[in-house]
């Protein structure tokens, strides 16, 4: 029992360094590039940011999705 509670407690780290990760890239690029930016033209970077918030949005998701094995237990039963 030991053994399955350190897997498990592992595989909540990884949830939890992935979304940390992902949370800190979106808010440093919704904080770095604005003044990077500042009187250019390349606006375009904020499509960037855009597509990293919509990451940090469904990081959460995703990881459990892939990690957690009673969401996978549970969509699988939906599927049968």
């Amino acid at each position: 029992a030991g053994l399955k509670l350190n897997k498990k407690e592992y595989a909540f780290a990884i949830q939890f360094a992935i979304m940390a990760a992902v949370y800190t890239v979106v808010w440093v690029t919704i904080r770095v590039f604005p003044k990077l930016l500042y009187g250019t033209d390349k606006m375009f970077l904020y499509g960037i940011t855009t597509c990293f918030a919509f990451c940090n949005l469904s990081s959460n998701a995703t990881v459990f999705l892939f990690n957690n094995t009673e969401i996978k237990n549970s969509l699988k039963s939906i599927r049968t």
